[in-house]
């Protein structure tokens, strides 16, 4: 899973009667919960001098409807990018779910999107292919990757305190008295109740439920393996 951290400054076109700034994207499907772009995205872009890049993809993207949860993906169709690099079964790996969905919700156009997670991911593959490293490191795939994200969240090393605090979410079970999953023995509100709140308020308790799976498999995961060391 990548990391976007680096700002990335843009340029490149401008052209008139577009669907973006970026380049040609033309609505290929309306549905009642996501509407579906198509087309290619062009851009040049530098990551504090290390890489510049002027560069066309092949993509498709699908963006939610007004008062719809579907969360915001992108494909790219022309067949550049390997499967074995950061892509889902069906997309690609942009950031950690929540993490899309805030900067989508930030920031809730297409531009937007394509700006802040389609093409730092596209940036990053750049980097890679020219020089065979990721220039920020990155997550494991798939399910110990998004925990690893939230780990960044709340600067925290431990499983079991994502856990904690993914509980609190899914059951919408929040007491700004009670003591802190961190171990910091503060108590919540005092400590990281405001990111356990904005959570709350950004995504629903529905879409934390897959994660807080994930993240006690990864704690079952390791207390076997330190069982099986006695």
């Amino acid at each position: 899973m990548l990391k976007l951290k680096a700002r990335i400054s843009y340029g490149g076109n401008y052209p008139e009667k577009m669907n973006s700034r970026f380049g040609l994207l033309k609505v290929k499907q309306i549905m009642y919960d996501q509407i579906v772009y198509s087309g290619t995205i062009h851009f040049t872009a530098d990551n504090m001098n290390r890489l510049y890049i002027d560069e066309e993809f092949e993509v498709e993207i699908g963006l939610p409807t007004s008062n719809s949860s579907v969360l915001p993906w992108a494909k790219e169709t022309g067949g550049r990018i390997p499967k074995n690099f950061h892509q889902n079964i069906d997309s690609l790996c942009l950031e950690v779910p929540y993490i899309i969905r805030k900067i989508y919700n930030e920031n809730p156009t297409l531009e937007g999107f394509i700006e802040l997670l389609l093409i730092p991911y596209f940036w990053i593959f750049c980097y890679y292919s020219k020089h065979g490293i990721m220039p920020d490191g990155e997550r494991s795939h798939g399910k110990e990757g998004i925990i690893e994200g939230y780990k960044e969240i709340f600067n925290t090393n431990s499983t079991a305190s994502i856990n904690k605090f993914l509980e609190i979410i899914k059951t919408n079970n929040y007491n700004g008295f009670d003591v802190c999953p961190c171990g910091s023995k503060k108590e919540l509100k005092n400590c990281h109740g405001h990111i356990v709140l904005q959570m709350m308020n950004l995504q629903s308790q529905y879409h934390f439920k897959p994660e807080l799976n994930h993240s006690s498999i990864i704690t079952q995961k390791k207390y076997f393996k330190k069982k099986m060391r006695f």
